[in-house]
């Protein structure tokens, strides 16, 4: 078996295509458009498949790219090697932390790069959800809850049974074409493949229980993309690995990914059907179910998501639990806090008590062994309209990495794009 390196798993003289694009800080320009002998998707009607950008390690700018469909307004399916760390030196390979979910960002439309640099992302992730499995094989899925709604148009998804064999269905990423060369740059655009065939579901060699395959399709940037029913659309899946066991090359980075002898595996939606519904009914929402109609747009919007862990709000039970080191008592409970007075107002939401920032209309907070002696409030403040920058560098570009030989290796290209954030050059991870 051969392993391709970032989380591209080889199995069985596979060269599994489904990792996402690597990047990182090199200056080799480089090409990225997707999908195997695929379309230039120019319209809008695949616009609940979205870009996803995501920082792994801010010290070297690390970072990567995949692809997700969204089946909320604020929900994206992808694949669990995109929003996780993976170690690819064993086989299996196995998973480790979660990226930070306000660092992995979400890019809608065609062409998310334009002539060259990102537009602002139209969205970030605040929770990662999966199944809390070690390993990818069988359990590559994942969900991110965003900060916001970005669309009103979402996908239904197929959550009570499995597709069947020979079923038609098209794929749709961000991820290498076969005329993509490490020699040109090429943006980062939408392509789609339709009237494919499912070849398989379910246990077979290499393919899990929650799985299925299919041949030529998919390349690295891929990864999470969908496999969409060809009749109604419904999400069926998202593109884990796959390959043909063959490398690519700086001029021809696609090489795993095309002929008929490339195998690419998918892991399914409806494996997942209870994550699924319980997630969306964290943000006030049901799954769009196949063949069912529309949801109706829920009549209360869902709560904003928590704090992060030490930010203004966060809970507390003691001062070293909070950024600002300072803890309150706030209707019964711990709150992370920050002074304030008319000259340092709190944050939007948040009203300056006693020289404390406390939700608005909250009573008095007395502070909890806070440390330090508050400042005196003198008009109350009025609260900030500026929202606290959560924002961090964006943009990917790829460079090409060599595979390595490994004997028990399925190939895992996770369709991941690692990225070195405001480079040329990227690494693919992809997602078959």
């Amino acid at each position: 078996m051969r392993r391709v390196q970032l989380a591209c798993l080889v199995a069985a003289s596979l060269t599994f295509a489904a990792c996402s694009d690597a990047r990182d800080t090199s200056p080799v320009a480089t090409t990225a458009a997707p999908v195997i002998h695929g379309t230039l998707d120019t319209g809008t009607t695949h616009d609940t498949v979205v870009y996803l950008s995501f920082l792994i390690d801010a010290a070297t700018g690390m970072g990567g790219a995949c692809t997700g469909t969204l089946i909320a307004p604020n929900v994206v399916a992808t694949a669990r090697h995109c929003v996780s760390n993976i170690n690819e030196s064993v086989y299996p390979p196995t998973v480790g932390a979660d990226f930070v979910p306000k660092n992995i960002k979400v890019y809608m439309h065609t062409n998310p790069v334009g002539t060259g640099a990102f537009h602002s992302s139209d969205g970030y992730g605040v929770t990662i959800v999966h199944d809390g499995a070690t390993t990818l094989e069988n359990s590559d899925f994942a969900l991110l809850v965003l900060n916001k709604n970005i669309s009103t148009d979402y996908s239904p998804v197929r959550l009570a049974a499995a597709p069947t064999n020979g079923e038609r269905v098209y794929v749709v990423g961000y991820g290498l074409t076969e005329l993509s060369t490490d020699k040109t740059p090429e943006p980062m655009q939408r392509y789609w493949r339709d009237n494919l065939a499912v070849s398989g579901v379910g246990t077979s060699s290499g393919v899990g229980s929650r799985e299925l395959w299919m041949g030529e399709s998919i390349c690295q940037g891929d990864s999470g993309g969908p496999v969409m029913d060809h009749t109604t659309g419904a999400l069926l899946a998202v593109t884990s690995r796959g390959g043909n066991g063959k490398k690519g090359t700086t001029t021809n980075p696609s090489i795993p990914c095309v002929g008929s002898s490339t195998q690419n595996i998918f892991t399914r939606v409806d494996g997942f059907a209870a994550m699924i519904k319980s997630t969306l009914a964290t943000v006030g929402r049901i799954p769009w179910e196949e063949g069912a109609p529309k949801p109706d747009e829920p009549t209360t919007p869902p709560p904003p998501p928590p704090p992060e862990k030490g930010a203004l709000g966060a809970t507390c039970a003691s001062p070293a639990d909070c950024n600002s080191g300072i803890c309150i008592g706030v209707g019964g409970a711990q709150l992370c806090s920050q002074t304030c007075d008319s000259t340092t107002p709190c944050p939007s939401g948040y009203e300056c008590n006693s020289g404390y920032c406390a939700p608005a209309s909250a009573p008095p907070p007395p502070p909890a062994d806070a440390g330090t002696t508050p400042p005196p409030a003198e008009d109350g403040g009025t609260g900030n309209p500026d929202d606290v920058n959560t924002s961090s560098k964006g943009g990917c570009s790829i460079e090409s990495r060599s595979s390595n030989d490994n004997e028990s290796g399925v190939g895992f290209f996770g369709l991941v794009a690692l990225v070195g954030l405001g480079a040329a050059a990227r690494t693919r991870r992809r997602g078959a």
